[in-house]
């Protein structure tokens, strides 16, 4: 009987310890970075100078065999058609390398934004990247890479995709290697939005680690 009463005893201290720990976890997640950007197709009015916008919604898939995470956008695009990104939330810091690598595997890098003066000027106004292109038909991803710190090298990390082989979630975590962040329960990406929440410290994002989002158009 005592024996008994001991283990409902240390369940019960168990179970509270693990609540404990959850309602921690969420009240951290609340106060944590959260990173959301759309898609937005662009194209012309029939005036042919007023530009027209429409959100596009996607999925959030996984790949449990390489353990990769991307988004499907829910469009058939077609070779020629343009796209714009549209920020609503940024992290308060850190870096964000912007590239796509399109139907015939080639590498084009749009850009670093500096999260650290991008966050003061979008506290009033979302911020967008400016219009780009779809060339070949096949599949093209749009990649975004946040580190809290500056990445080294970033250049012939983000060229040197083109020369590996494999699915492109794969091949993303491949080119990364040890700078990749590895999934755990101080970040996650966000279903409804193109995004991810990572508690704001140490444990949950590394200076040197990389956060991959990867946004994928189906071009036809």
């Amino acid at each position: 009987m005592i024996k008994h009463l001991i283990l409902v005893m240390f369940v019960l201290t168990a179970l509270q310890a693990s609540a404990r720990e959850a309602d921690s976890l969420r009240s951290s997640i609340k106060n944590a970075d959260k990173f959301c950007v759309a898609v937005q197709s662009v194209t012309l009015a029939a005036d042919g100078v007023t530009r027209q916008y429409e959100n596009i919604g996607q999925g959030l898939k996984h790949d449990k065999k390489d353990n990769s995470t991307w988004y499907l956008l829910k469009k058939k695009w077609l070779a020629g058609q343009q796209y714009r990104l549209l920020f609503k939330q940024v992290p308060t810091t850190g870096r964000l390398y912007i590239f796509s690598v399109d139907g015939i595997n080639t590498p084009k890098i749009y850009g670093v934004l500096n999260m650290d003066s991008m966050y003061k000027a979008m506290a009033l106004t979302p911020g967008m990247l400016d219009t780009m292109s779809l060339k070949y038909t096949g599949q093209e991803r749009l990649c975004l890479w946040y580190t809290k710190s500056e990445l080294p090298a970033y250049e012939n990390l983000i060229m040197g995709i083109e020369l590996t082989h494999g699915n492109f979630t794969a091949r993303t975590n491949l080119q990364l290697g040890s700078s990749l962040l590895l999934p755990a329960p101080y970040w996650y990406f966000t279903k409804k939005t193109i995004g991810f929440v990572a508690l704001n410290s140490d444990a949950a994002m590394p200076g040197t680690a990389v956060l991959p989002v990867i946004i994928e158009f189906d071009i036809h």
